[in-house]
């Protein structure tokens, strides 16, 4: 079946194609690293937003030159650049994320020439009084050193149409993603969901679409544990592709380079810049909100949220996926898993570094996965 098998999508060729045509226009390509970027005012610009999220590689230059203490989602960035493969970037966008991506920045910059660098201030409470309206400033002030960059004004047609354009693509992957483990397999719906932040929105566009229109009616005949799959970022879809070796499914997650990528939409009528600031400050809901933000509620209603799968009968566990050194997450963790565990939910921690290591794992996940379905028919 199309777009089953992960080995149907190759996402570093299908990448490097639309950037090297959307170099030949003469167009420029920006990269970002969190999803807190507002890439709708990147390509309101003319430019290609493209998402780094590393790759599985053994890291040599970045435990030397940057550090070894740091997730090896920042480390596999440092040494992707480290090597040249983001030769095509003009440029990058951080944003205040965690520790690890902020130590990332002042190194980045001394490191690596580039025609273009921005870091954007985002606040890390987005209910504190003046938070929006800081926010709204801090994206004017993106705007202004994006026009600069290109050397021409952003109009309010463009702006908009970039925001339509996103929020189609974020309503394909929501309708991929609500398919797992019924039209879909999560790891094939997760690896669509980096396609799509690896490409121009346009390109990404298209390629969802054909996904979405290929998906036969009911192609999948899954009847084992159905997990939510709970950590921040993953480069890859092995995790998922291993649990479903084992007899699980993905079927919802709260991931940076998942869920909270694509959740929600953009007002785009109206005043933009507000939209947009107020979109990537609250989140779709409050338990879409990144580890990293201290807003009041927001650790409750991430619980919530996997509750609420699990009173919907959507999930039969949750698996906890976690860089070794995010200490945003491994706080959650904590609470989560405890919380959990106090209301009879089968939860599980695993580690994630370079790969996920299927003979240390595998065992866990299998015996997992049994007392998930015991829980299941109790």
């Amino acid at each position: 079946m199309p777009f089953q098998d992960l080995s149907l999508i190759d996402c570093e060729a299908l990448q490097k194609d639309a950037l090297e045509s959307w170099k030949r226009s003469g167009s420029k390509i920006l990269g970002y690293v969190c999803s807190a970027v507002p890439v709708e005012l990147i390509y309101g610009a003319g430019i290609a937003p493209v998402r780094m999220i590393g790759r599985e590689i053994p890291i040599a230059a970045a435990n030397s030159k940057y550090t070894n203490y740091s997730c090896y989602f920042a480390r596999s960035i440092y040494e992707l650049a480290d090597r040249g493969e983001y030769g095509l970037l003009d440029g990058t966008v951080f944003t205040y994320s965690c520790d690890c991506l902020r130590g990332l920045v002042d190194k980045w910059q001394y490191d690596f020439d580039q025609l273009y660098f921005y870091f954007l201030v985002r606040p890390q409470n987005s209910d504190v009084p003046g938070a929006l309206d800081f926010f709204v400033k801090e994206l004017h002030d993106f705007q202004r050193s994006l026009e600069d960059f290109v050397g021409k004004k952003m109009t309010q047609e463009a702006l908009q149409e970039s925001i339509r354009l996103y929020n189609s693509n974020r309503e394909l992957l929501s309708k991929i993603n609500g398919a797992r483990g019924e039209r879909i397999t999560g790891s094939a719906a997760l690896e669509l969901t980096f396609a799509a932040m690896l490409l121009p929105p346009h390109e990404g566009n298209r390629l969802l679409q054909k996904a979405w229109s290929d998906l036969p009616s009911a192609s999948l005949t899954f009847r084992g544990p159905r997990l939510a799959l709970v950590g921040t970022a993953l480069s890859n879809a092995r995790l998922p592709a291993l649990i479903e070796n084992c007899g699980g499914m993905v079927v919802a997650d709260d991931l940076c380079t998942g869920y909270r990528a694509w959740s929600g939409s953009v007002q785009p009528e109206g005043d933009l810049l507000r939209n947009l600031a107020a979109h990537y400050l609250h989140g779709a809901d409050a338990g879409s909100q990144c580890p990293v933000m201290s807003t009041k509620g927001r650790l409750p209603a991430r619980l919530n949220s996997l509750l609420s799968f699990k009173e919907q009968g959507r999930i039969d566990g949750v698996v906890f996926a976690t860089q070794r050194y995010c200490d945003p997450q491994q706080l959650d963790n904590q609470y989560l898993f405890s919380a959990l565990g106090d209301r009879n939910i089968p939860a599980l921690k695993l580690e994630v570094e370079e790969s996920v290591d299927a003979s240390q794992t595998q065992t866990r996940i299998e015996a997992f996965l049994e007392l998930a379905e015991q829980r299941r028919n109790n």
